[in-house]
C-alpha cells in the first residue's frame, strides 16, 4: 500500500472579505478594489462616481462623454458597506 503525503498550500486572504488567492500580488490587486474596503479605488469611474462612455459622432469621430450613469461598482460598494464615490442628493 502506498502512503500518501500531506500537501499544504499557502493562501492569502483579503483583509476585507473572504476571497482567497494563491499569490500575494493577486490578493493585493483585489484588496485595492474590494467592495468592502473603506479606502478602495474604483477602476471603472476613476473615483468620480460617474461612469461615462464614448459615442460616435455623425462623421464617425469619437465624442467623449456621450452619455453616462452612476458607476455600477460604486453602487455595489455602497450596498456592501465599502467606500462609494457616488454623492447623495439627500443633503
Amino acid at each position: 500500500m502506498i502512503t500518501l503525503q500531506p500537501r499544504t498550500i499557502q493562501e492569502y486572504q483579503c483583509s476585507f472579505c473572504s476571497r482567497r488567492y494563491l499569490t500575494k500580488g493577486r490578493c493585493a490587486l483585489h484588496e485595492d478594489k474590494c467592495y468592502r474596503n473603506p479606502n478602495r479605488n474604483c477602476p471603472t469611474c476613476d473615483n468620480t462616481g460617474w461612469e461615462s462612455w464614448d459615442t460616435l459622432g455623425p462623421e464617425l469621430g469619437v465624442i467623449p462623454d456621450g452619455g453616462g450613469r452612476d458607476c455600477e461598482r460604486c453602487k455595489i460598494a455602497k450596498e456592501a458597506g465599502g467606500k462609494s464615490y457616488i454623492e447623495d442628493d439627500n443633503n
